[in-house]
């Protein structure tokens, strides 16, 4: 059995889009197996982005195990002037948080290289 911060490339891709709505904005991301919380958005993401929303936010933010992105894709939606860096050890995390990314209508970030996407 696969776990989501492993990469396993055998395993059968079923992707599909998880919508969810938070203080008032509805979200769809996509989702697969392999990956974090890949059927809704979990209990602790939702504590956090609710948290994280009653604040004021700027300047530059590190989404350490993005997962498919939703967090950066949330936080950024509220705080439009926040840069982020995005990093997962999962591949086809990074492929689906790109994805979402541009499904939302933002830039993906740089790899760290130079390079995007």
């Amino acid at each position: 059995m696969s776990h989501y911060f492993q990469n396993d490339p055998t395993l059968v891709s079923k992707e599909r889009l998880l919508t969810f709505s938070i203080f008032g904005k509805s979200f769809s991301f996509y989702s697969d197996e392999g990956i974090f919380s890949k059927n809704e958005l979990d209990r602790g993401t939702l504590t956090l982005l609710e948290a994280v929303l009653s604040k004021e936010l700027a300047g530059s933010c590190l989404d350490l195990g993005c997962a498919n992105g939703i967090v950066a894709i949330v936080i950024k939606h509220h705080f439009p002037t926040i840069h982020f860096d995005m990093v997962d050890i999962n591949y086809r995390a990074l492929a689906l948080a790109k994805k979402n990314v541009e499904s939302h209508g933002y830039a993906y970030p740089e790899d760290g290289f130079g390079n995007r996407g």
